[in-house]
């Protein structure tokens, strides 16, 4: 039998690890509760998204109706972190490749400018952003207007007062939002720095 202070050094080693479990279980369904408010559920039971008409890099018009039938990647990508962006992409891009399925998923820019650039700026920043990539994606441009309401319409931070108020971190970052093929949602997240790490996530959305 062990001595008395090895079972209360037990117990209270017991306790601890009740206790970050509890801690972690309660964290887990916390951002799950957010995740659900924002967003619903796993099966893209919720509203999010909204119409849009925007203008590729060669100025036709592009709407929700051109990715339909089939998945598709919507990456908001904020003028602000550029280098950051093209990182993003890069990883976005090879994780893609590292799965066969994921390669006919449609894949779309969203460029979120900088206050007061002309959409033909605007336009050649995106471009020269996608334009290395090895594989093709639809760079999307509009009036300022028109890309916060879509931004908005998925609940993407425009700026660092917005991203505070949500909770998130300050610093800009490419947002990505898989779709299926009906339009619904699957699934977001921060575009990660591990290509495998993204494609563990499309594997598991897709």
């Amino acid at each position: 039998m062990p001595p008395p202070t090895s079972r209360l050094r037990q117990k209270l080693l017991a306790a601890m690890l009740l206790t970050v479990a509890i801690a972690a279980a309660a964290y887990v369904l916390n951002e799950r509760a957010r995740t659900l408010a924002l967003y619903g559920g796993p099966t893209g039971d919720a509203s999010i998204g909204a119409p849009f008409a925007l203008t590729d890099s060669r100025g036709r018009t592009v709407t929700q109706h051109d990715f339909a039938g089939r998945p598709v990647l919507l990456v908001f990508a904020p003028a602000t972190a550029r280098e950051r962006t093209a990182a993003a992409l890069e990883v976005a891009t090879a994780g893609l490749q590292l799965d066969p399925r994921a390669r006919d998923i449609g894949r779309a820019v969203v460029w979120i400018a900088a206050p007061g650039t002309s959409r033909e700026q605007a336009r050649a920043d995106v471009e020269s952003l996608i334009a290395p990539l090895s594989l093709p994606w639809t760079a999307l441009t509009g009036p300022t207007d028109d890309i916060a309401a879509l931004a908005r319409s998925y609940h993407v931070p425009l700026d660092d007062a917005d991203r505070v108020r949500r909770g998130m971190p300050p610093a800009p970052a490419a947002y990505a939002f898989l779709l299926d093929a009906g339009g619904r949602y699957r699934g977001h997240l921060v575009i990660p720095n591990d290509p495998n790490s993204f494609a563990g996530w499309i594997a598991r959305n897709l």
